[in-house]
């Protein structure tokens, strides 16, 4: 058996893809205690490559294999700039998403090394609704990291002709995921959540198949190329520090190809963010015995004019029993075509109800159901003819609001503030038969909580 030594370019990382917000995948890393690898270096690590023995006749592409590159669903291979991981993975997901689903591609103005558009539109200080923003910040957004919530928040008010329509979640509880309020201090490890490993691996698949590349977050140390396959296995590790996108799968992945032998066969086909020089021409094989912190998919929509909107992002649940209720009241005339909320539950149904603007007449009533929780727009049957009126709906036990504003430092001391407010008669909660304005205590004592609720999180999509 012959052995040969490869050399493997490896760029230091670190992200926040999850509720855990990391520095952001950059290439200034401390080495050492006084050595720091500028922006343009690169570190070289040496790899031991076994030669192919019984292995070599293994291709990928039989039974149990799926492939969004097989299906035509090919999207652009980037080079991330400084720690904009997050970014990356969730553009990967909204690029695949689209052209899944409309057989043509996006065109968005996303992030490179000249362009920043859509990084400073969601994370701008300028929030007029709230929102998340580093306001203090002694290094650029491309360096402060980020997080799916980041870009839930702000695309479903739109980014130029799109709004999100679609976030899939997998995991148990997405609230921790996007209650991002308490960040670890740099010296305490970055861990992946216990709650996050609460998934099912037929879910992720079927979102895929269905709904374009998953993103998630893994832990990066490197990749090596092992019977001629760029692949990896760490199967130690529970932290996070890089965002990736899964674009596929295989079952029958011998356990035997990687570095360190896993456990059982499968991997997933994972693109990363390090240009095409890295791996299989942007692409590597991660074990299923990798621990991973899965997220969500992102689908975007230009078939819509605009959104109305109060809420700042999804942080907190209010409950008054099964089932809640809860409702925004808007002012505009159009014609309203959509609502767009959160669904806590697996297979959740809601009921959206339009009332007039003193909630005494129902203009239009409908039934909506998820089978994922996350973020989610719902065409209604027929648009509505709207001025002045009152959307509320009802969820199976909790119901989603905004919560308080609060600030917090990030791994390189950045301030990372969220920005929440709430004013009188714009959200409010029916409490036996009566509804209740969100802005006041008062309302906040009939419901026994003792934390600021701010506005209810649902969007008028017009």
């Amino acid at each position: 058996m012959n052995n040969k030594k490869i050399l493997l370019v490896v760029s230091a990382c670190a992200l926040l893809l999850s509720s855990i917000n990391l520095t952001g995948c950059t290439q200034n890393k401390i080495t050492d205690e006084n050595t720091y690898v500028s922006e343009t270096t690169t570190l070289v690590e040496t790899i031991t490559e076994t030669e192919p023995t019984s292995l070599e006749e293994y291709n990928p592409g039989e039974e149990g294999y799926f492939s969004l590159m097989d299906e035509g669903i090919v999207t652009p291979v980037r080079k991330q700039v400084f720690g904009t991981c997050w970014l990356h993975a969730g553009l990967s997901s909204l690029e695949s998403n689209y052209l899944l689903l409309n057989s043509t591609e996006l065109d968005i103005t996303y992030n490179d090394v000249n362009d920043t558009a859509l990084l400073d539109a969601i994370l701008s200080p300028e929030k007029v609704v709230g929102g998340y923003y580093f306001g203090d910040s002694v290094t650029s957004n491309k360096s402060a990291g980020g997080s799916c919530p980041y870009i839930i928040s702000s695309m479903s008010n739109g980014y130029m002709d799109y709004i999100l329509t679609d976030a899939y979640f997998v995991s148990s509880n997405i609230q921790a995921i996007f209650d991002v309020s308490e960040y670890p201090s740099p010296s305490e490890p970055l861990n992946v959540r216990p709650e996050s490993q609460n998934y099912s691996r037929e879910d992720i698949k079927y979102i895929i198949q269905n709904y374009g590349a998953f993103t998630c977050g893994i832990h990066y140390s490197s990749v090596g190329r092992y019977h001629g396959f760029y692949a990896w296995n760490d199967p130690d590790s529970t932290e996070i520090n890089h965002a990736v996108t899964i674009v596929g799968w295989d079952d029958t992945f011998p356990k035997e190809i990687f570095g360190v032998e896993a456990t059982q066969d499968g991997a997933w086909l994972i693109l990363n963010s390090f240009g095409e020089n890295f791996g299989d021409k942007g692409y590597f094989w991660l074990s299923y015995d990798t621990i991973i912190d899965p997220e969500c998919t992102f689908s975007v929509s230009s078939d819509y004019e605009h959104v109305l909107s109060y809420d700042a992002g999804f942080e907190e649940v209010i409950s008054t029993g099964n089932p809640i209720t809860t409702a925004n009241r808007f002012h505009e005339e159009g014609l309203l075509r959509a609502i767009g909320t959160y669904f806590i539950n697996f297979d959740e149904t809601i009921t959206i109800t339009i009332y007039n603007e003193d909630f005494t007449d129902v203009i239009y009533t409908q039934e909506a159901t998820s089978r994922f929780p996350g973020y989610h727009v719902i065409d209604f049957d027929s648009p509505i003819e709207v001025t002045d009126y009152n959307v509320a709906i009802t969820y199976q036990e909790m119901a989603p609001v905004e919560g308080d504003t609060w600030e917090s430092d990030n791994e390189i001391g950045d301030k990372l503030h969220y920005y929440a407010f709430s004013n009188e008669n714009e959200s409010f909660v029916l409490i036996d038969d009566e509804w209740y304005d969100l802005s006041l205590d008062s309302t906040r004592e009939l419901l026994g909580i003792d934390y600021v609720t701010n506005n209810c999180c649902i969007k008028a999509v017009y």
